[in-house]
């Protein structure tokens, strides 16, 4: 694709630049301009906004956690279970 594009037209995008910005809908007066990069201070964030689309899309897993503990309840049961029996039996 891409070098069909430089076949068939080679000078278009030297000419006609294009440039593509995708934003938040948290992120607010934002105007891009290939001359100045200088535009940070004006910027405008909301933060309630950010908050609740980043607990929207951000849920926490807790699965993984649960695993874990479930993993490591299974592998100490035969340590207590031999604990167990070695204080029951009768000294030698």
């Amino acid at each position: 694709m891409v070098e069909i594009a430089r076949r068939d037209a080679p000078w278009h995008f030297g000419f006609h630049p294009k440039a593509v910005s995708l934003f938040h809908g948290w992120y607010r007066n934002v105007k891009p301009n290939l001359m100045a990069n200088n535009t940070l201070k004006y910027k405008r964030l909301l933060p309630g906004e950010r908050a609740r689309m980043r607990t929207l899309w951000n849920p926490p897993v807790l699965w993984p956690f649960a695993l874990l503990v479930a993993l490591l309840v299974l592998s100490a049961l035969p340590a207590v279970r031999l604990y167990r029996r070695h204080e029951r039996s009768a000294a030698r």
